[in-house]
């Protein structure tokens, strides 16, 4: 996760925004995105491990699809500036 203090969170009861400080960009979040980048705020995580949170947090079933969808998501919060990936080396303790 990076640049963490130039965003901010809003919820009005299910729709979910981050707006970034920096790009002065708004994105629109549904809940398996909110949760993956609530993730990803709390410390590095393999998709692996995040498929499994989701899973667990949301009552998914943790299949190739949510997989696909959270590398999805992953790739749509890199390429906005939201996150950037660490070597695994920097997961301590996640696997995935």
């Amino acid at each position: 996760m990076k640049r963490e203090d130039t965003w901010c969170w809003r919820a009005w009861d299910d729709e979910i925004v981050v707006y970034d400080d920096l790009s002065g960009d708004t994105m629109k979040l549904n809940p398996y995105m909110s949760e993956t980048l609530r993730c990803l705020q709390q410390a590095p995580a393999s998709e692996a491990t995040i498929t499994r949170h989701l899973a667990e947090t949301l009552e998914a079933d943790a299949d190739s699809r949510l997989q696909r969808w959270v590398a999805r998501a992953i790739e749509r919060f890199e390429r906005v500036g939201l996150v950037e990936a660490v070597a695994a080396s920097e997961q301590s303790g996640q696997s995935g």
